[in-house]
């Protein structure tokens, strides 16, 4: 039988080959979404692989849409990150209802941000929500605005080999009523994480034990899907297999049908009885989530038409006989935080059953080199189907001609009129030139570039020049409640709050800003604007501090 007849005789459809990310009902848009920049940084972890464990740390911002039956979806909002106030009725807190999903964001050589399948993701979270009657929803525009947070936190996405980013986004039931039923409020939230690499040291077998006490789901079950209620119950079986020295449980049903382990989708490389090389791995049948891993090793490797590859109902009796036979070439995982996940022996009724492996690589061969391609895919500099590659929103990271940065800073502070100091005060990061030329010049060192030195010591002095002159027309309006009210509220943002916390590079430049624009503009036009003012002054001291923006 030639390859190709093999290949035919043995395709399954991808659960992820038609994508629908469709809504049937209006649903909230990217293009509505704001962004409220944090005041209260978080210092980055080192990138150590013993530090930056994966859910150890969380990034500057979050993404929340709410949802309610009577007025739909609310506009996305791209917010500091928070804890939630949530009432103690909250479906989700008594019933489990909710969902969520796992993807990763992963910094190329170009310090492009590069997203591994999101749309997978949007998929099969529709279809969770749906299976919780939880509200339905656009997976494109989701889509849209989980790129969005990834600009605003580009800078926890780490740049070393093995580190990413990992994306969580959930949707939970917030009706504040007990009872089981379709929730009438839901909550949208993404939250992003930086995480080292799941093995430091390269791949790392693992043993596991088949349960043949407990099942993780059963036929007609949620197990296809990616909801909370699938997760809790496998806590406690966990702790069990780990006292006596297994790492992961093998789930199986009562009649010994193989599912997954732990978290994992399951492959077993063997010799069939004809002596043929076979991929095996349990077919979709309700009771196994559709691994987006998954999908794409068996893309992958029906692409290398090297072997069989077979989706179908495997017994763990199966399994057992491979071994003993020795037919058995290697086990593995597969899974969005791990990727491949090598298995060095099972423990079943009693007996451990050793798995062949590489113990040069840690690893089989398959399983090395399918982890060495699924790396190459989501890091490497080269475009691919699967990848959604965004630029980064610091375009000026890579000049090296700094005399273009100097003269993006000349625009900045040659104001005309009020409508540009506005206009400068209320934009954001991924939308202008200025701000990023402005705070990667004002964060260079001072003894690696002569022009900063230059462009500091031609503003030194305008700290002093700047308090004087608000003091001399606090004088000079005295008389008028409303513009001595506006100059002592500059004042006091300025000389009491601000100032003194921020660096005197961020002070100088700022003043002369808004020095140059008072002396041309007159405070009667200031008093028209003084909320946009106040808060655009508050706005650009906390960028040039903190590299980010503050917009109330």
């Amino acid at each position: 039988m030639s390859m190709s007849k093999v290949h035919k005789l043995f395709y399954r459809f991808s659960y992820y080959k038609n994508l629908d990310l469709s809504c049937p009902y209006p649903s909230f848009q990217a293009r509505d979404m704001t962004t409220t920049h944090t005041m209260h940084y978080i210092t980055k972890p080192p990138c150590d692989p013993k530090i930056m464990t994966f859910g150890a740390f969380h990034t500057d911002h979050m993404l929340e849409v709410d949802w309610t039956e009577k007025m739909g979806w609310s506009r996305p909002q791209i917010i500091p990150f928070k804890s939630f106030s949530i009432h103690p009725f909250a479906a989700c807190l008594h019933y489990a209802i909710e969902c969520f999903e796992g993807a990763k964001a992963y910094k190329g050589p170009n310090k492009t941000i590069r997203t591994f399948r999101l749309d997978c993701n949007m998929y099969r979270m529709k279809q969770s929500a749906k299976r919780l009657s939880l509200p339905d929803f656009d997976g494109a525009e989701l889509q849209k605005c989980i790129q969005g947070l990834l600009k605003v936190d580009q800078d926890w996405i780490p740049d070393r080999p093995g580190f990413s980013c990992y994306i969580r986004p959930t949707i939970i039931a917030t009706e504040e009523a007990l009872g089981v039923r379709a929730s009438s409020r839901a909550k949208l939230f993404v939250v992003l994480c930086p995480v080292g690499p799941y093995f430091p040291s390269g791949l790392k077998p693992v043993r596991v034990f088949c349960n043949t006490t407990t099942i993780r789901s059963a036929p007609g079950g949620v197990g296809g899907y990616k909801v909370a209620g699938n997760y809790a119950p496998t806590v406690m079986p966990l702790k069990e297999v780990q006292q006596i020295g297994f790492h992961q449980n093998l789930w199986m049903l009562p009649d010994g049908l193989v599912q997954e382990m732990g978290v994992c989708n399951l492959f077993f490389f063997w010799k069939n009885k004809q002596g043929e090389r076979e991929l095996v791995t349990p077919q979709l049948d309700g009771t196994i989530l559709p691994g987006i891993v998954r999908d794409s090793l068996l893309e992958l490797t029906r692409e290398m038409k090297q072997f069989k590859v077979i989706e179908k109902k495997l017994y763990i009796q199966e399994v057992i006989e491979a071994i003993s036979e020795g037919r058995m070439i290697e086990m593995f995982g597969s899974g969005t935080a791990v990727s491949i996940q090598p298995i060095e022996a099972i423990g079943y009724n009693d007996k451990i059953y050793e798995i062949k492996y590489d113990p040069k690589i840690n690893a089989g061969e398959l399983s090395q080199q399918l982890f060495d391609m699924m790396t190459e895919i989501q890091t490497g500099d080269k475009p691919h189907k699967w990848i959604n590659q965004g630029h980064s929103s610091h375009s000026l990271i890579q000049l090296k001609n700094f005399q273009s940065i100097t003269n993006h800073l000349q625009n900045i502070i040659s104001l005309k009129n009020m409508n540009q100091l506005i206009s400068i005060s209320l934009l954001n990061s991924k939308q202008n030139l200025y701000h990023n030329s402005l705070i990667k010049f004002i964060h260079l060192k001072n003894e690696d570039y002569p022009l900063h030195n230059l462009f500091y010591n031609q503003l030194r002095n305008r700290n002093e020049i700047f308090l004087k002159f608000l003091d001399l027309n606090l004088k000079k309006y005295k008389n008028n409640p409303f513009q001595s009210i506006l100059i002592l509220n500059i004042k006091s943002n300025f000389n009491n709050k601000y100032l003194i916390m921020f660096d005197k590079q961020a002070q100088v430049i700022i003043i002369y800003i808004i020095c140059s624009s008072f002396k041309k503009i007159g405070f009667q036009t200031l008093l028209l604007f003084s909320r946009i003012l106040i808060h655009g002054i508050n706005f650009l001291l906390l960028y040039l501090s903190q590299k980010e923006i503050l917009i109330k």
